[in-house]
């Protein structure tokens, strides 16, 4: 898939791609990483990471529930089916890979079905949704471990955790818990939003989910929860809250998912470009349990940012 003459969004799309196909490993997992003593990156299995990997994905498969055709307008004609079939290929082996990891409850653990820790909820919510998207249908997504829906009140820490259970629970026909609207106002009248981040990097991460939720689960409230999340964020970017690129695309993305329209998305998309390396590979930056994250992830996210800002034909500002 050569990248089209003069076209930076296809190329760094194609690029990226390429990257995520191979760092991809055999068994369909999305490598995570954490920082070693010495500087240097240690692999380590975080199935998080693959199921998240999977979700950024889903704008550029036909095959998904979350497939946004004007996002895969910046590939050139001849070069679509085949990056179509690529991402496909991507999402179905992790799908394959998170499978394999369901212990009998239909539970996940977060570093994996070998690891010695509990099930962890979050991540066996993720990853459910995850199987929950497949062109075949899902055998069995169930999960005896996953408390129904609940409020969203209580610790500020478990707030992101129950955002992706109540996204998994509500698409696989749990409905929607009470008071769902008292509890998000609540947390988005703080002033101080960093508590809410819990083991994830910063407050991108909380609004990222907080749209992503909203949006998939097709929840009702969205324009309410949007008139008082979307300038938070916009606040925050002003004041220099996020700056490395996963922060840079977690907040766009949800500024895209709450359906913001502004100047500030093309700031974004262009300093993610100018964050790009030439091989079209965004750096590994933190994003769960305080220290892993992937550049892989890093790239989807941005990938997905990129294609879903800018119009076909527009370059990066």
């Amino acid at each position: 898939m050569a990248p089209a003459p003069g076209s930076a969004i296809h190329g760094m799309l194609v690029r990226g791609l390429e990257f995520l196909a191979s760092a991809q490993l055999e068994r369909g997992e999305m490598p995570a990483y954490r920082r070693g003593a010495s500087g240097s990156l240690e692999y380590v299995s975080v199935l998080l990471v693959s199921a998240c990997i999977h979700d950024a994905l889903g704008c550029f498969d036909p095959l998904s529930m979350w497939f946004e055709p004007q996002a895969c307008e910046h590939i050139d004609a001849p070069s679509r089916a085949r990056f179509f079939r690529v991402v496909s290929g991507i999402r179905r082996g992790i799908r394959g890979f998170l499978a394999w990891q369901q212990d009998p409850r239909g539970a996940f653990r977060f570093f994996g079905r070998d690891s010695s820790l509990s099930f962890d909820p979050d991540t066996t919510a993720c990853a459910l949704t995850s199987l929950l998207d497949s062109p075949t249908g899902p055998t069995d997504v169930r999960c005896d471990a996953l408390e129904p829906a609940q409020g969203l009140l209580g610790s500020p820490a478990q707030l992101i955790p129950r955002l992706n259970a109540l996204r998994y629970l509500v698409l696989s026909g749990a409905g929607e818990p009470d008071g769902l609207a008292a509890g998000l106002e609540h947390w988005l009248g703080e002033e101080d939003l960093r508590a809410v981040s819990g083991t994830y990097a910063g407050t991108a991460c909380f609004f990222f989910v907080l749209a992503r939720t909203f949006r998939q689960a097709r929840l009702p409230g969205l324009d309410r929860v949007a008139s008082l999340a979307v300038p938070r964020v916009l606040l925050l970017a002003k004041a220099g809250e996020f700056t490395s690129s996963l922060s840079i695309a977690l907040a766009a993305s949800a500024l895209l998912d709450f359906a913001y329209d502004g100047d500030m998305l093309h700031e974004a998309a262009a300093v993610l470009g100018r964050h790009a390396e030439a091989s079209g590979v965004w750096g590994f930056e933190e994003f769960c349990g305080r220290e892993y994250g992937s550049p892989a992830l890093t790239t989807a996210l941005s990938m997905t940012v990129l294609a879903r800002v800018a119009a076909p034909g527009e370059g990066l500002v």
